[in-house]
C-alpha cells in the first residue's frame, strides 16, 4: 500500500507539471506546437542520458540475470498484448490508431521517472528491458500498422539513439566500464530532466486541444479501458504467478517494473507516428492525453492488486 501511495503522489505532482505547461500556453509565453522540439530533446538526447546513468552501477550477475528477467517479461507482456488485440480487433471494429494505442504503452516518458522517485535509481535500470523490446516492435510492427506499410525498417531501428544509447550502455555495464565523473554528472543532471519535460509537453498538447473532441469521440472510452485496466489486469495475473516462482532475489520487484510500464498510458511515439503518416493524428493525440488524465486513478489499484496476489502486503 506503501508503495501505492507513492504512486498517487508521484503521479499527482507529474499532473502539476502538466498544469505548468498548460498555463505556458494560457500565458502567451509557449505555444502547442512548441512540444515538438521538446518531444525531440526528451526522446533523442534526454531519454538516451537516462538510459547511460542508469547502467551506470556496478556489475553483479544477479542483475545482468534480472535485466534478461525483464526483458523475458517484456516479451511476455507484448505478445499478450498483440495477440489479445488480434482476436478483438473484428468484433469491436478496432481501428488502426486504436491496436496500436492498446498495444503500446508510454514506457519511457512515464514509467522512468515513476520508477526512480517511487522505488530509486538504482531500479531504473531494469525500465530499459522494456523500452528496448518495445522500441524494436514499435519501429517495425506499429509503424508497419499505421503506415500500411509491410516491411520493417530495420535501419531506423538500428540507428535509433536510444537503441544505441542501450547497446552502448549494456556493453559498458557488462564489461564494468565505469565512465569519467564529468561525464556521468553530465548524463545524470540531463537524464533527470526526463519527468517534467515529458509533462510539461503534455500540457502544451492538452492546451491546444479543443476539449469537446474528448466527447466527439466517444470509442475512446473504449480504448482508455482496455489501456488502463483490461489489459493490466491480464499482465498482473500472470506476473502474479511468476512471483512466486523465485527465478531470482528481486523478482517480485522487477515484474512490478515490468507491470507498471505495461499498464502506463498509450505512447506519445504512436501519435507522432499516426502525424507523420496521416493516420487519425487528432484522435491519436487525444487517446494520448485522455490515458494520462486516467492513469492517476488506475496505476495505484493495478499496483495494489498486484503487490497482494504476488505477497508484497
Amino acid at each position: 500500500m506503501h508503495l501505492s501511495l507513492l504512486l498517487i503522489t508521484q503521479i499527482g505532482s507529474m499532473f502539476i507539471m502538466i498544469a505548468f505547461g498548460y498555463l505556458a500556453v494560457r500565458a502567451g509565453m509557449l505555444l502547442p506546437r512548441h512540444g515538438k522540439v521538446l518531444s525531440v530533446l526528451s526522446m533523442y538526447i534526454i531519454g538516451p542520458c537516462m538510459t547511460l546513468s542508469s547502467f551506470q552501477i556496478e556489475f553483479t550477475y544477479d542483475k545482468l540475470r534480472g535485466l534478461g528477467l525483464a526483458m523475458g517479461a517484456a516479451a511476455i507482456v507484448h505478445v499478450i498484448y498483440i495477440a489479445l488485440t488480434k482476436a478483438l480487433k473484428k468484433p469491436l471494429k478496432l481501428r488502426d490508431i486504436e491496436r496500436a494505442s492498446l498495444i503500446y504503452s508510454n514506457a519511457g516518458n512515464m514509467i522512468i521517472p515513476l520508477v526512480n522517485a517511487t522505488l530509486g535509481m538504482e531500479w531504473v535500470f531494469y525500465t530499459s528491458a522494456f523500452t528496448f523490446v518495445q522500441t524494436f516492435l514499435m519501429w517495425s510492427h506499429a509503424r508497419s500498422m499505421i503506415s500500411g506499410e509491410n516491411a520493417a525498417d530495420i535501419r531506423k531501428m538500428l540507428l535509433n539513439p536510444n537503441v544505441i544509447s542501450k547497446v552502448i550502455s549494456f556493453i559498458l555495464f557488462v564489461f564494468r566500464i565505469s565512465l569519467p565523473d564529468i561525464v556521468k554528472n553530465a548524463a545524470l543532471s540531463v537524464g533527470q530532466m526526463i519527468g517534467p519535460i515529458s509533462m510539461i509537453i503534455v500540457g502544451l498538447l492538452i492546451a491546444g486541444m479543443d476539449k469537446k473532441d474528448l466527447f466527439r469521440y466517444r470509442r475512446v472510452f473504449f480504448v482508455i479501458a482496455g489501456r488502463l485496466i483490461v489489459y493490466p489486469l491480464i499482465i498482473t495475473a500472470v506476473f502474479a504467478v511468476l512471483a512466486k516462482t523465485g527465478l531470482h532475489p528481486d523478482l517480485k520487484q522487477i515484474l512490478l517494473i515490468v507491470l507498471l510500464a505495461s499498464s502506463s498510458p498509450s505512447a506519445s511515439t504512436i501519435t507522432q507516428l499516426a502525424q507523420v503518416y496521416d493516420c487519425e493524428p487528432e484522435y491519436s493525440g487525444i487517446i494520448n492525453i485522455a490515458t494520462i488524465m486516467f492513469c492517476i486513478v488506475t496505476m495505484p489499484l493495478i499496483v495494489t492488486v498486484y503487490q497482494y496476489l504476488a505477497g508484497m502486503l
